[in-house]
């Protein structure tokens, strides 16, 4: 009853859909809000972001723009290009190297900011298990949940059959029942 039926199916005027289908948005922005809200806040985003090293990114980035951008723009300037040599290229490398790194924090800060202000953990998650289909949603619950459902299972067939019994007691004492 939780997957199936799948589509739902009416019987005398009653529509009967199995759990899961029948509140797959509801599932799904509850889910999105709980691993938001719970799991992955903004905040383990923005603090992990925080904790990354970006000045040895920045550096090399740096190296590489003098390198393959800057150096050889200048270098193909009539006049000036004659006075850029190999050690005047890597002074430049150092000085932007060294700024860039200067710059790194105030870099990782505003992204994690903007991560911040732009990931929307909540909708992201809602929408992929919307986009799930049926047989998709059923197969990542199960995957969840598989041992859950077993126990629920005999855990069932045990009150069925203790509930059987006693309904038979009361029927031996009331001699409905007589053998």
């Amino acid at each position: 009853m939780l997957f199936r039926p799948m589509r739902p199916v009416h019987i005398f005027g009653w529509d009967w859909q199995g759990l899961v289908p029948k509140r797959q948005p509801e599932i799904a922005a509850r889910t999105g809000e709980i691993v938001e809200k719970e799991l992955l806040g903004k905040h383990i985003i923005r603090d992990t972001i925080e904790r990354v090293d970006l000045a040895p990114y920045l550096q090399d980035l740096a190296a590489q723009l003098i390198d393959e951008g800057i150096g050889g723009f200048v270098k193909k300037i009539p006049l000036l290009g004659s006075f850029i040599d190999e050690t005047k290229l890597e002074a430049l490398r150092n000085v932007v190297s060294n700024e860039a790194a200067k710059m790194a924090p105030t870099i990782r800060s505003k992204l994690a900011e903007e991560a911040e202000q732009k990931l929307d953990i909540s909708s992201y998650v809602e929408s992929q298990i919307n986009s799930f289909d049926l047989d998709q949603l059923e197969r990542v619950v199960h995957q969840v949940a598989n041992k859950e459902f077993s126990t629920i299972e005999l855990l069932g067939g045990i009150l069925g059959f203790v509930v059987g019994l006693l309904q038979l007691l009361l029927l031996l004492i009331s001699g409905i029942i007589t053998f």
